[in-house]
């Protein structure tokens, strides 16, 4: 553990940079794409410092997983929360 007292004024501080939540739902989006061959329609992706929402339609179950598991990968740091219908 550093002792605070022995830093010198000096010692530049590591600030985080912000997050470019528009470029990160770009990314996800293609990760999905990519991930599940396209197979979600009307995919749409929003991201904000609380979560990840996911939308669009597919046609089973197992894609819609996919396309969770995909931006969990991305993402992992934010809870998914993944609205994508399942057509019957």
């Amino acid at each position: 553990m550093t002792d605070l007292g022995s830093l010198s004024p000096a010692t530049p501080v590591q600030v985080p940079a912000p997050i470019d939540y528009a470029a990160l739902a770009a990314r996800v989006r293609r990760g999905i794409r990519r991930n599940t061959h396209q197979a979600v329609r009307s995919l749409r992706v929003e991201i904000d410092a609380q979560s990840v929402r996911l939308q669009g339609r597919c046609g089973t179950f197992y894609i819609k997983q996919l396309a969770q598991q995909a931006a969990m990968r991305l993402v992992g740091f934010l809870p998914c929360d993944n609205q994508i219908e399942v057509d019957w």
